[in-house]
């Protein structure tokens, strides 16, 4: 999570800023009544990009010194001033320990968040091994409720959540020539091909 940004920074202003850190993936601007916060979820396609950002501390955008910070209570605390739409029943979880398996997930998210309809573990390129996880709730609210899990221990791993709309989805599941992801056979998201 980025704090204290220009509220006049654009999507595309702090992609660049944070680029410095590793490629970025995707970046959520956070609004409060419909007014962007000063506040992004920034993510990138590699963790060991989350550690030197955190490492880091701060970036300049704009020329103003903006806060680069992984608390689980300010990013619980961004999360009231999204809404998941009622159309969106797909999450990815990310930063899962080597091993883990759909199972797993499926019994963690569905005891916390309620049921899930399917997962899909993915793997992402590096040296880590570390997983992501596709998952597909029966309704938007499990997703909802599967975002307030930002920050929360699994498998001695902390997870990220982040929920995602139909052209996000998308993208998940097209393999790029940069960052390409495996579905490994399990439990295999609705809408999934191969």
């Amino acid at each position: 999570m980025v704090a204290s940004l220009p509220f006049k920074a654009t999507k595309k202003q702090i992609q660049d800023a944070m680029s410095q850190f590793g490629r970025v993936s995707n970046v959520d601007m956070v609004n409060k009544d419909d007014q962007f916060s000063g506040i992004a979820k920034v993510f990138f396609q590699h963790p060991s990009s989350v550690t030197k950002a955190i490492q880091a501390g701060n970036v300049q955008v704009l020329g103003r010194k903006a806060r680069i910070d992984y608390s689980k209570t300010k990013l619980a605390r961004s999360m009231q001033f999204e809404k998941v739409p009622s159309n969106v029943t797909n999450a990815l979880v990310s930063g899962l320990a080597a091993g883990t398996t759909a199972n797993e997930v499926k019994t963690f998210f569905t005891n916390k968040c309620g049921e899930v309809k399917s997962v899909s573990l993915l793997s992402t390129k590096g040296t880590d091994e570390k997983l992501q996880a596709l998952l597909t709730f029966a309704d938007s609210s499990n997703v909802q409720a599967a975002l307030q899990l930002i920050g929360t221990e699994f498998n001695s791993n902390t997870i990220m959540v982040r929920s995602l709309d139909a052209e996000t989805l998308r993208r998940v599941l097209q393999t790029s020539p940069h960052q390409k992801r495996r579905i490994k056979r399990g439990l295999k998201p609705e809408g999934a091909k191969g």
